[in-house]
Protein backbone atom coordinates (compact mmCIF):
# COMPACT_ATOMS: atom_id res chain seq x y z
CA UNK A 1 0.00 0.00 0.00
CA UNK A 2 3.12 2.72 1.27
CA UNK A 3 4.33 2.31 -2.68
CA UNK A 4 1.27 2.55 -3.98
CA UNK A 5 0.83 6.33 -2.36
CA UNK A 6 4.17 6.98 -3.25
CA UNK A 7 3.70 6.23 -7.40
CA UNK A 8 0.03 8.24 -6.65
CA UNK A 9 2.10 11.50 -5.20
CA UNK A 10 4.86 11.36 -7.46
CA UNK A 11 2.35 11.33 -10.54
CA UNK A 12 0.44 14.22 -9.24
CA UNK A 13 3.71 15.89 -8.46
CA UNK A 14 5.63 15.27 -11.96
CA UNK A 15 2.44 17.38 -12.99
CA UNK A 16 3.45 20.06 -11.54
CA UNK A 17 6.98 20.04 -10.46
CA UNK A 18 9.95 21.53 -12.66
CA UNK A 19 12.54 18.99 -12.98
CA UNK A 20 11.52 17.51 -9.65
CA UNK A 21 13.78 14.89 -7.87
CA UNK A 22 12.07 11.93 -5.40
CA UNK A 23 14.11 10.01 -3.40
CA UNK A 24 13.28 6.16 -1.99
CA UNK A 25 15.01 4.69 0.65
CA UNK A 26 13.41 1.12 0.97
CA UNK A 27 16.84 -0.41 2.82
CA UNK A 28 17.32 -0.72 6.52
CA UNK A 29 20.26 1.39 6.35
CA UNK A 30 20.94 4.84 6.48
CA UNK A 31 22.33 6.25 3.39
CA UNK A 32 24.69 9.21 1.86
CA UNK A 33 23.57 9.73 -1.27
CA UNK A 34 25.49 12.22 -3.86
CA UNK A 35 23.47 14.19 -6.23
CA UNK A 36 24.78 15.27 -9.71
CA UNK A 37 23.25 17.95 -11.50
CA UNK A 38 24.25 21.36 -14.11
CA UNK A 39 22.79 23.97 -14.80
CA UNK A 40 22.88 27.28 -17.42
CA UNK A 41 26.27 28.67 -15.50
CA UNK A 42 27.58 24.85 -16.09
CA UNK A 43 25.95 23.37 -18.51
CA UNK A 44 28.08 19.94 -18.72
CA UNK A 45 26.49 16.66 -17.21
CA UNK A 46 26.99 16.57 -13.83
CA UNK A 47 28.84 19.94 -13.12
CA UNK A 48 27.76 20.09 -9.93
CA UNK A 49 27.70 17.60 -6.96
CA UNK A 50 25.24 17.97 -3.46
CA UNK A 51 25.45 14.91 -0.37
CA UNK A 52 22.46 14.36 0.86
CA UNK A 53 21.52 11.87 3.87
CA UNK A 54 18.92 9.67 3.39
CA UNK A 55 17.71 7.58 6.36
CA UNK A 56 16.50 4.14 6.14
CA UNK A 57 13.18 3.34 5.34
CA UNK A 58 11.87 7.36 4.14
CA UNK A 59 11.86 9.26 1.52
CA UNK A 60 12.70 12.76 0.74
CA UNK A 61 11.59 15.09 -2.74
CA UNK A 62 12.83 18.18 -4.10
CA UNK A 63 10.71 20.48 -6.29
CA UNK A 64 13.37 21.92 -8.36
CA UNK A 65 17.62 21.93 -7.97
CA UNK A 66 17.37 25.07 -6.51
CA UNK A 67 15.45 23.85 -3.76
CA UNK A 68 18.52 22.83 -2.48
CA UNK A 69 20.06 25.89 -2.42
CA UNK A 70 18.48 26.20 1.11
CA UNK A 71 20.65 25.80 4.56
CA UNK A 72 21.82 23.00 5.55
CA UNK A 73 22.58 22.12 1.90
CA UNK A 74 25.84 23.08 0.02
CA UNK A 75 26.07 22.53 -3.76
CA UNK A 76 29.79 22.13 -4.89
CA UNK A 77 31.55 22.49 -8.33
CA UNK A 78 33.01 19.33 -9.09
CA UNK A 79 35.86 20.67 -11.00
CA UNK A 80 36.74 22.31 -8.19
CA UNK A 81 35.90 19.41 -5.62
CA UNK A 82 34.98 19.94 -1.96
CA UNK A 83 36.26 23.78 -1.77
CA UNK A 84 34.07 25.08 -4.34
CA UNK A 85 30.70 26.41 -2.92
CA UNK A 86 28.31 27.32 -5.62
CA UNK A 87 24.47 28.03 -5.81
CA UNK A 88 22.74 25.94 -8.20
CA UNK A 89 19.58 27.81 -10.34
CA UNK A 90 16.24 26.35 -10.20
CA UNK A 91 16.03 25.63 -13.63
CA UNK A 92 18.90 22.94 -13.32
CA UNK A 93 18.78 19.37 -14.61
CA UNK A 94 19.15 16.33 -12.22
CA UNK A 95 22.27 14.22 -13.74
CA UNK A 96 23.22 11.28 -12.15
CA UNK A 97 23.11 9.98 -8.15
CA UNK A 98 25.36 7.59 -6.41
CA UNK A 99 26.03 6.18 -3.17
CA UNK A 100 29.87 6.21 -4.06
CA UNK A 101 31.47 9.57 -2.79
CA UNK A 102 32.60 12.01 -4.64
CA UNK A 103 35.00 12.03 -6.73
CA UNK A 104 34.21 8.65 -8.04
CA UNK A 105 32.26 8.10 -11.27
CA UNK A 106 28.64 8.44 -10.02
CA UNK A 107 26.48 4.88 -10.59
CA UNK A 108 23.39 5.39 -11.80
CA UNK A 109 22.07 8.70 -13.70
CA UNK A 110 20.18 10.02 -17.46
CA UNK A 111 21.22 9.44 -20.50
CA UNK A 112 23.81 11.21 -21.92
CA UNK A 113 25.26 11.88 -18.62
CA UNK A 114 28.36 11.25 -16.50
CA UNK A 115 26.83 7.82 -15.22
CA UNK A 116 27.39 4.49 -16.84
CA UNK A 117 23.59 3.59 -16.93
CA UNK A 118 20.88 3.48 -14.93
CA UNK A 119 20.97 0.69 -12.14
CA UNK A 120 23.45 -0.87 -9.99
CA UNK A 121 23.33 -3.59 -7.77
CA UNK A 122 26.09 -3.72 -4.78
CA UNK A 123 26.57 -6.95 -2.56
CA UNK A 124 29.28 -5.66 -0.04
CA UNK A 125 28.19 -3.77 3.46
CA UNK A 126 25.25 -3.03 3.47
CA UNK A 127 23.70 -4.61 -0.07
CA UNK A 128 21.86 -2.08 -2.16
CA UNK A 129 20.25 -1.84 -5.92
CA UNK A 130 20.23 1.54 -6.87
CA UNK A 131 18.09 2.71 -9.76
CA UNK A 132 17.42 6.04 -11.64
CA UNK A 133 14.06 6.39 -13.45
CA UNK A 134 13.08 9.32 -15.71
CA UNK A 135 9.24 10.61 -15.27
CA UNK A 136 9.31 12.62 -17.66
CA UNK A 137 9.40 17.07 -17.72
CA UNK A 138 13.13 16.28 -16.37
CA UNK A 139 11.42 14.94 -13.11
CA UNK A 140 13.41 11.94 -11.35
CA UNK A 141 12.79 9.00 -9.26
CA UNK A 142 15.71 7.46 -7.53
CA UNK A 143 15.25 4.41 -5.78
CA UNK A 144 17.46 2.58 -3.15
CA UNK A 145 16.46 -0.82 -2.84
Amino acid sequence: MKKILMVALVLVATLSAHAALFINNNTACDRSLYIYASDANLPGPCSYYIWLKVPAGTSQAYNNTGALNAPGYVWRDASVGPAGYITMQANGSWDAASLTPYPATPEVGRAGSCAPGNMVTVTAGCPYILTWTSLGGGNVLVDIN
